[in-house]
């Protein structure tokens, strides 16, 4: 699991009794799984990024590259048809690199604002993405687009 706030939420909604093993560089999101009795909790380690409360470094990506994931949840900073994945964070941006080749599945969380953003750093093709869950906003161009790619896409509806 990746950091920032969108998969911190993903991680509220799972459910107490699911039972799962995960693995994570964010601080936030290895507390809030924790909090959970049925999944186990890998922690990578590394340098702690001030200010972020995630991992970083080559401790991080050396423990993350040695798990393979049935699935990756990814966040990002910014989406586009013409550059992939992108992020404002070169630290981040290996990391994210290792978690999409040690996985059998790539989940993209990503809600219609980060399709608007443009970031410096390339992560990955959205060749590399099997499914991006993102909120009802996404336009129609944009959802055709990711139709081409072959990318599932699941809305999730307003509370």
């Amino acid at each position: 699991m990746d950091s920032g706030s969108t998969v911190l939420e993903l991680v509220r909604q799972i459910p107490s009794d699911t039972p799962l093993t995960a693995v994570t560089y964010a601080l936030p999101t290895a507390v809030a799984l924790d909090s959970k009795p049925n999944i186990e909790v890998y922690f990578t380690g590394g340098k702690l990024r001030k200010g972020f409360r995630a991992c970083h470094g080559y401790f991080a990506e050396n423990m993350l590259s040695q798990f393979h994931a049935s699935v990756c949840f990814l966040g990002a900073d910014a989406v586009s048809i013409a550059n992939g994945i992108s992020e404002h964070n070169m630290y981040d941006m290996r990391l994210k690199q290792i978690m999409i080749e040690n996985s059998a599945k790539v989940i993209l969380l990503a809600d219609h604002s980060k399709f608007t953003n443009s970031a410096f750093i390339r992560v990955a093709p959205l060749e590399q993405v099997d499914v991006l869950i993102t909120d009802a906003h996404l336009d129609k161009a944009t959802l055709q687009e990711m139709d081409q790619y072959k990318i599932e896409v699941i809305q999730v509806p307003e509370n």
